[in-house]
C-alpha cells in the first residue's frame, strides 16, 4: 500500500492497483499438519519427536538476520532446533571464495557458541545434554514441494529480517498462508503485510533475541481465523482476476 501511494504521488499515476504476493491454491491453504507426515520429516534430518523445530527459509543473506535467531537459540531449552533451509545466493557467489563472507560469519559464531560451551564444562557449571552446534542444522535448498512441506512440519516459521527498504517478502507471504506459529521482526515490509493481514502474526524487535526467545517459549496465540477472515478477500484466485479484470478493461480501450 505504501508503493502504490508513492508511485500515485510521485509519478501523478492513477491507474495503480496493490495486493499482496500469494502462492497457495484453495487447496493448498486448506491443507493441515499430518503426524505421519511429521515423522518421516523428523526421521528424514534425524531429529527427535519430542523436538521443537524451528525454520528460518529462504537464501541466506545479512539481511535475512540469521544470527538473531541462532543468539536466541541459546535462551531456549535444549529440544528447540534450528533448521536452516536455504543456501547461499547464485548473485553472491565469487570466483576464488573459500565461503560466501555472511555464511563464514554464522559458522564462526557458531563456533565461539561451542566454545563457550566447553568453557563452562571446565568451570564445572551444569553440562548441557546436547550442544548448541547439535542444535543448529544447515539443510541446504528445497524444491517447492519439499519447501512446502517443511514449512508444515516446523513447529515454527521465524523471520528476523533486517530493514532493507523492500515492499514486501515471498517467504512471508507464503509463511502465512500456510498459517504455522510464525514470528517476523519489526521491518517496514511486514508491517505492509500486516496491513491486509492484521493480526495474523506475532512480532519482535530487529535483532532483539532475547525477546524471540520469550515469545517463541511462550506462543501461546492463534492466529488462524484472522488469517482465514484476511484470505477470504487476499488470496491467489483473487490476485490472479484481479490482474485479468485490469488487463481486459485495458484490451476494451
Amino acid at each position: 500500500k505504501k508503493d502504490k501511494k508513492n508511485i500515485e504521488r510521485f509519478f501523478d499515476f492513477h491507474n495503480v492497483y496493490d495486493f499482496p504476493l500469494t502462492f497457495l491454491d484453495k487447496n493448498q491453504r486448506l491443507r493441515k499438519r499430518n503426524d505421519k507426515e511429521r515423522e518421516e520429516f523428523i526421521k528424514k534430518y534425524e531429529l527427535d519427536k519430542n523436538d521443537k523445530l524451528i525454520g528460518i527459509f529462504g537464501y541466506i543473506s545479512e539481511y535475512k538476520g540469521h544470527e538473531t535467531i541462532i543468539k536466541a537459540l541459546s535462551y531456549l531449552p535444549d529440544n528447540y532446533k534450528l533448521l536452516i533451509f536455504g543456501s547461499q545466493h547464485p548473485m553472491a557467489i565469487q570466483e576464488f571464495s573459500k565461503c560466501d563472507p555472511y555464511i563464514s560469519q554464522l559458522l564462526n559464531m557458531v563456533d565461539e557458541l561451542k566454545k563457550q560451551e566447553e568453557l563452562n564444562g571446565k568451570e564445572m557449571l551444569p553440562k548441557k545434554e546436547i550442544s548448541i552446534t547439535d542444535r543448529i542444522l544447515f539443510l541446504g535448498n528445497l524444491d517447492d514441494d519439499d519447501f512446502l512441506d517443511a514449512l508444515y512440519c516446523c513447529d515454527f516459521a521465524v523471520l528476523p529480517y533486517m530493514e532493507v527498504n523492500q515492499g514486501g517478502s515471498g517467504i512471508a507471504s507464503l509463511v502465512l498462508e500456510t498459517k504455522i506459529k510464525s514470528l517476523y521482526s519489526n521491518n517496514k515490509a511486514f508491517a505492509e503485510l500486516n496491513k491486509y493481514y492484521p493480526n495474523t502474526f506475532s512480532k519482535f524487535d530487529i535483532g532483539n533475541y532475547v525477546e524471540l526467545a520469550r515469545k517463541i517459549k511462550n506462543y501461546k496465540e492463534d492466529y488462524t481465523e484472522a488469517i482465514d477472515k484476511s484470505l477470504e478477500k487476499y488470496n491467489l484466485e483473487n490476485n490472479v482476476r484481479l490482474h485479468m479484470d485490469i488487463f481486459e478493461e485495458a484490451l476494451k480501450k
